[in-house]
């Protein structure tokens, strides 16, 4: 995971993963997703704020090449922001299309959200390409929201509601 997710190429077009990615990150980001999930027995009975972090992991060789997420908003019951990463290697096979049609499909059929959404650094078109791929619509732009190595970006947003959304 530290390989992968220590190439700068990757951290340049996430919003949250590093650079450089010191030995012992990927540990201490593992164990802050140790916890218990409290998945409802009813759709749309999201009582409080809940991530859930899936590996995403090669079938040829067994290891872990990314990661995709779902992260519910807090107040706001029924929506919940995706992310998605994969190491640069594997880029353009589809893994995070893949990934993250399985988090959305998570999200509306366990979880009973109406809509999920996701954003991108305005030249990171690739994840763009991803989100359209899922048959999410671009909504706008949210003009300089993130801070990156020193540098405020704009982020592209997409989100996409459970009746849009085909599995």
């Amino acid at each position: 995971m530290q390989k992968y997710a220590g190439d700068e190429n990757v951290a340049k077009f996430t919003l949250s993963i590093p650079h450089p990615y010191e030995d012992g990150m990927a540990e201490e980001w593992i164990r802050s997703l140790d916890r218990v999930i409290d998945i409802p027995s009813n759709p749309g009975g999201i009582r409080r704020h809940q991530e859930i972090v899936f590996a995403v992991v090669s079938p040829n060789a067994g290891h872990v090449i990314g990661s995709v997420g779902l992260n519910v908003d807090e107040g706001k019951h029924e929506t919940a922001e995706i992310g998605f990463w994969i190491g640069k290697p594997l880029w353009g096979q589809s893994y995070c299309t893949e990934a993250a049609n399985a988090i959305i499909n998570v999200g509306f059929e366990t979880l009973g959200l109406n809509c999920t959404y996701t954003n991108h650094f305005v030249e990171n078109k690739a994840s763009g390409r991803v989100m359209k791929k899922l048959g999410m619509n671009h909504e706008g732009t949210l003009k300089q929201r993130k801070w990156k190595n020193g540098e405020i970006k704009d982020l592209e947003v997409y989100p996409i509601l459970k009746r849009e959304f085909k599995i």
